[in-house]
């Protein structure tokens, strides 16, 4: 439980929290502290480069775009991972980190590029493992703009063999677009789209259930396929949840479309 820290510090920073978290820290008590609530209002979308991600807010939702750029050492191999919040509900997500004491790969299934809802060429890291914990080549963001008032975020990379990915994450009615743009001189790259687990029904262009749907639309022809992953919600557990796979073989340009049938 976080909360007290969260009031503390904002005590300590005289930064306002929101109401909702009202639980004194035992300092409070000891040095007669005091803070400053508000009460919760619209969330706002809001790019965070310090941390290397955006976050994009909608009615009941949200996307969390992550940036190739970092300050420190980056953990996961997750350039452009998007995770998608709905009602509470993370229907797209990451894998999670499970341990740090696995073989290199089984730890490129959760913190590598396997593990992230985002593409993948040719099987490999977008930044190669060096050790248990470090990645080199750090990716580079390019072509990085935030639209705020149009709700959109874009950035791409280069990577370290010439590869290119670019995403664009929009909102439209009732849920989300996103278009990738992939370039190289790849044998295969791979979206990825990591699911919550549920009834899911996959026809030649979309999946979708009782409330989600996901449809696709490419200048290339595509096969999608429905298989399965381990994720971690928790160190050292792991279940099985669903992944949809696009295996692309030369320069694609691909729009996948996220709609919730609730709004």
């Amino acid at each position: 439980d976080f909360r007290p820290s969260l009031v503390l510090a904002s005590s300590i920073f005289n930064l306002p929290i929101d109401e909702s978290i009202q639980v004194n820290h035992c300092l409070h008590t000891i040095f007669s502290l005091q803070s400053t609530f508000i009460k919760k209002g619209k969330k706002l979308s809001k790019q965070y480069l310090e941390g290397g991600f955006t976050k994009l807010e909608r009615d009941r939702g949200r996307a969390i775009i992550r940036l190739p750029k970092y300050k420190f050492r980056p953990p996961h191999s997750d350039a452009l991972h998007i995770d998608i919040w709905q009602d509470g509900v993370n229907w797209v997500r990451a894998s999670g980190s499970f341990s740090y004491a696995l073989s290199t790969n089984e730890q490129a299934s959760f913190s590598g590029t396997k593990g992230h809802s985002t593409i993948q060429f040719d099987g490999k890291d977008q930044m190669p493992k060096i050790s248990r914990f470090l990645f080199s080549n750090w990716l580079k963001p390019s072509n990085l703009h935030f639209d705020k008032k149009n709700n959109t975020i874009s950035a791409g990379y280069i990577d370290q063999n010439g590869n290119s990915h670019f995403r664009k994450v929009k909102e439209i009615e009732k849920g989300w677009e996103i278009v990738d743009d992939i370039k190289g001189d790849f044998q295969i790259a791979e979206l990825q789209w990591i699911l919550k687990p549920g009834n899911w029904s996959v026809e030649s262009k979309s999946a979708s259930n009782r409330i989600i749907s996901i449809e696709f639309d490419s200048n290339q022809n595509f096969e999608l396929k429905l298989s399965r992953k381990n994720e971690s919600l928790h160190y050292m557990e792991k279940s099985i949840v669903p992944k949809l796979n696009i295996a692309l073989k030369i320069n694609t340009l691909i729009k996948t479309r996220i709609t919730f049938k609730s709004g």
